[in-house]
């Protein structure tokens, strides 16, 4: 299950605001929520694959013989992550004028990981969820969007953007 829920208030809709930054201008405040998941494990990843029918000699008769092709963990399901963000936007110049602010905080759990296993089972690894892991991704964005010039012929305009993004791996649930 994967909720999410998210609000905005244009304040500058609100009778009490009054023009704060001028003539023709906006504020905008956005918060949101939400988990999301990464199902990046391919379909049927947790069911073992076996090998098509092939004959196996016992004593003096051929019986029909299948084998694993690979090792699944039965248990194998998507990584979790969750969201917070919030946000301010803000026209300017009856809309000549625009920044954007963002902040963000999300957190993933449940880490797909290719587990390291003993070659004698005949795989290398094995595709699974690391019990107890968790990365944490925060940061903040900021952008800003003009219009310079803007007739029926020509539009000149800039835009600029700053973000900082910051990674940590807090657990790895017992995996090096």
């Amino acid at each position: 299950v994967f909720p999410s829920v998210s609000a905005g208030w244009t304040v500058s809709n609100e009778s009490f605001y009054n023009n704060w930054l001028g003539s023709g201008s906006t504020v905008k405040l956005r918060a949101s929520w939400g988990r999301s998941g990464n199902n990046n494990i391919g379909d049927y990843a947790n069911i073992t694959n076996f090998s098509s029918p092939t004959g196996v000699i016992i004593g003096d008769r051929v019986e029909t013989a299948y084998y694993p092709l690979d090792l699944k963990d039965s248990n194998l399901g998507w990584e979790t992550t969750s969201q917070y963000n919030a946000g301010l936007d803000i026209g300017l110049l009856n809309g000549s004028v625009n920044v954007m602010a963002n902040v963000y905080l999300s957190s993933s759990t449940n880490l797909l990981f290719n587990q390291p296993i003993s070659a004698i089972s005949g795989a290398n690894t094995i595709l699974t969820n690391l019990p107890n892991s968790k990365v944490q991704n925060k940061g903040f964005d900021i952008q800003l969007d003009t219009r310079i010039i803007r007739t029926s012929d020509f539009n000149l305009g800039f835009s600029g953007n700053i973000n900082v993004n910051r990674n940590k791996v807090l657990a790895l649930g017992g995996a090096s």
